[in-house]
């Protein structure tokens, strides 16, 4: 559900130091959404979030600003204090801003859990790309490499290119295995 105009009212004014009470316009597209409608645009709450985000840029980052709960229900006027950098590790977890005892949507649970898995699908997938990579540059270097048994001593090795002589009693006879 999405605020008209005459509804932002609800959203309540966020008060900083040194520049009093600020109104925040909830703008439905905003790069900090999450948590998406039916008809896949952000929430009201998580666009008036990325708003606030904006603005923390904009003003400063040294502050903590008020962000508003993302809960289910949508005349939920809680905050929550927060730094900047707080509420950006919030969104790269895909986790909604709650305030105490409010519970997460079912929907928005489920992709919050969805988004974590895909990036651990992803971060598997490229461990495994690493070690096929490295299995096939150590089948080919054991490729190259051959075993050498001295005749004399019995002394077996594992070479690129056979040594000159026998380092255990200096003969030069190998017999490759």
């Amino acid at each position: 559900m999405f605020l008209r105009a005459e509804e932002y009212a609800v959203l309540p004014p966020i008060w900083r130091p040194g520049l009093g009470h600020i109104r925040i316009r909830c703008f439905t597209r905003t790069r900090y959404a999450c948590r998406t409608s039916s008809t896949g645009q952000p929430s009201p709450t998580v666009a008036a979030n990325g708003r606030i985000r904006d603005l923390a840029a904009e003003l400063g980052e040294e502050y903590d600003w008020d962000f508003l709960c993302e809960c289910d229900d949508p005349f939920c006027t809680e905050r929550l204090t927060l730094a900047p950098s707080s509420y950006d590790d919030l969104r790269a977890r895909h986790v909604p801003v709650l305030a105490a005892g409010h519970p997460v949507a079912a929907a928005a649970l489920v992709r919050s859990i969805s988004a974590q898995l895909r990036e651990e699908a992803t971060a598997l997938r490229n461990q495994a790309e690493q070690q096929t990579r490295r299995a096939h540059r150590n089948r080919a270097a054991a490729a190259r490499r051959i075993d050498l048994v001295c005749q004399t001593c019995g002394y077996d090795i594992w070479v690129d290119d056979p040594p000159p002589r026998c380092p255990v009693c200096r003969a030069d006879d190998w017999h490759e295995i």
